[in-house]
């Protein structure tokens, strides 16, 4: 009797489980995908208001599928895991293993952008945010085509939107 009620206990332990790496699965082994849900990417830049003082974070949502997000060094080998690096014109502006992640404006050099032209450029002034996966091993995760598991979206960042820039 102990051996059945030991056997059912382990049985009904194992499978309240959501990590997919108890019993052997190595991690997910589908197309890897990253996109961000808030502020989700349009045609037009979204805006944000961001205020005038200093310490505003601006929690970024990411929806991903067939990834584990897990804090670095935790994947134990794990397939299609690894976690956030988010890049702010390039540079690293925030890590983190959830899929929200606060875009930290006091690490960026410029933080208003009011989707202007560039004189020289020609290019729309906006602020670029980009999403990656990194592995255990320090490596942006590919996907099955090689390309780089990322999320991207163009943001016009004022202190406050519903204020016309110059008004």
């Amino acid at each position: 009797m102990r051996i059945i009620v030991g056997l059912l206990v382990a049985f009904l332990a194992a499978g309240c489980s959501d990590d997919p790496l108890i019993g052997g699965v190595t991690g997910p082994t589908g197309e890897p995908s990253l996109s961000f849900s808030d502020p989700a990417p349009s045609v037009a830049p979204t805006c944000v208001s961001i205020g005038l003082e200093d310490g505003y974070r601006l929690p970024m949502l990411v929806s991903f599928e067939e990834l584990l997000l897990r804090p670095p060094g935790a994947c134990a080998g794990a397939s299609q895991c690894g976690h956030l690096a988010l890049y702010v014109m390039g540079a690293l502006n925030n890590e983190g293993a959830t899929p929200a992640i606060d875009l930290i404006f006091d690490k960026v050099a410029d933080r208003y952008h009011d989707g202007s032209t560039h004189a020289v450029t020609g290019d729309p002034d906006v602020l670029s945010v980009v999403a990656e996966v990194v592995a255990d091993d320090g490596q942006t995760l590919l996907d099955h085509d090689g390309e780089i598991v990322s999320a991207a979206v163009d943001l016009l960042t004022l202190p406050d939107c519903d204020v016309s820039p110059g008004s």
